[in-house]
């Protein structure tokens, strides 16, 4: 009896740890597909060699560190060539990986497309041209919502969601918060969220039917993407999910100024405002904004300039300029943001470890 009762306890506790470690893998992002609407592409455009003559090694210090957070996946590009990738735990080349609040940088593509497309005539039309409801805040416009400096919040998120989808605007105008002032940038997914809004309105397309059509196909993207839902809506903000090698192909549209397989995909114009801050606008600390652009973070970096994406966990899409190059990172885990700093430490780990294996 004592021997069930015991073999009894321990199974139940065996259930009870894999139930918290089920829990655990999707409050860290495990992208479920099921939960997901696919964005496909139409066509597959062969763009990186993966040549193992002209990969390097990264040293055993840094990969220690890179280790300790617990990668899924790193991948550094130059030109068309890999020069460095490494998969951890069974993942692979095609494992999607969610890619959290880099999605917010692809919202961003999706403005530009759609302002080539005259959907949207530019980055300074007023909200209000895309939902009139929302009259006591028709001095924002489109770019206010890029640069995060609407000053606008939204307590629930789910339910603003939920209210775009639904076209309630006379609620969202009559719940949103505003600091009536469009000087200081403040991160909030609200803006995201937003311009996901004023896309389906000006294409009468969901973001994934929009990226699938003006995004994913021509980028020639070998496998779908997804955007994950909650309570069967997009989530614009955090909700796009790829693999390590159909991320890269958006960053070389960055770093080729919008265009791919000299298909020009999105304009230059957009892409070179994207990377340009406005240096008028403070944080609530009264520093000035030369780290952020249109849904894209900026820093510089051993004299050089960098320009990235980066989601919770430590997804990473960082580009380096000056050496035509980037770094793809998937994972579980990320370190502390710089002291006095909107960047984190990881970036300037990954990036070291990039510069060894560059030209």
């Amino acid at each position: 009896m004592n021997k069930f009762v015991f073999s009894f306890s321990a199974y139940f506790i065996f259930i009870i740890a894999l139930l918290f470690s089920c829990n655990s893998e999707k409050e860290e992002g495990i992208y479920e597909r099921s939960k997901s609407n696919e964005i496909t592409s139409l066509q597959h455009i062969k763009w990186l060699q993966a040549i193992q003559s002209n990969q390097k090694n990264i040293s055993h210090a840094l990969m220690a560190k890179i280790e300790n957070l617990q990668p899924a996946a790193l991948l550094i590009v130059q030109g068309s060539q890999i020069k460095a990738e490494h998969y951890w735990n069974e993942h692979h080349e095609n494992t999607v990986y969610n890619a959290f609040e880099i999605s917010q940088s692809v919202v961003s593509i999706l403005i530009g497309i759609a302002i080539d497309e005259e959907k949207i005539q530019n980055i300074y039309q007023s909200i209000t041209d895309f939902i009139p409801a929302l009259n006591k805040h028709k001095s924002i416009k489109i770019i206010d919502l890029l640069n995060m400096n609407s000053g606008l919040k939204y307590d629930d998120k789910a339910e603003l969601l939920e209210l775009c989808k639904l076209q309630e605007f006379d609620e969202i105008n009559d719940q949103l918060e505003s600091t009536e002032t469009l000087e200081y940038w403040e991160y909030e997914p609200i803006n995201t969220i937003l311009l996901a809004c004023i896309l389906e309105q000006a294409t009468d397309l969901s973001l994934s039917q929009y990226a699938s059509e003006k995004l994913w196909t021509p980028l020639g993207a070998e496998h779908s993407a997804y955007w994950s839902l909650q309570n069967n809506l997009e989530k614009a903000d955090y909700g796009f999910a790829a693999t390590t090698r159909d991320l890269a192909r958006i960053a070389q549209l960055m770093l080729s100024a919008g265009k791919f397989d000299s298909r020009q995909i999105v304009s230059k114009n957009f892409i070179d405002s994207t990377f340009s801050p406005n240096l008028s606008l403070k944080t609530a600390e009264k520093q000035s904004v030369d780290f952020y652009g249109l849904h894209w973070w900026l820093m510089n970096y051993k004299g050089l300039t960098i320009r990235y994406a980066q989601g919770k966990y430590g997804q990473f899409l960082l580009l380096i300029p000056q050496k035509n190059a980037f770094l793809i990172r998937a994972g579980h885990s990320e370190s502390e943001s710089i002291e006095n700093s909107y960047h984190s430490n990881d970036i300037l780990l990954y990036l070291d470890a990039a510069f060894e294996v560059l030209d």
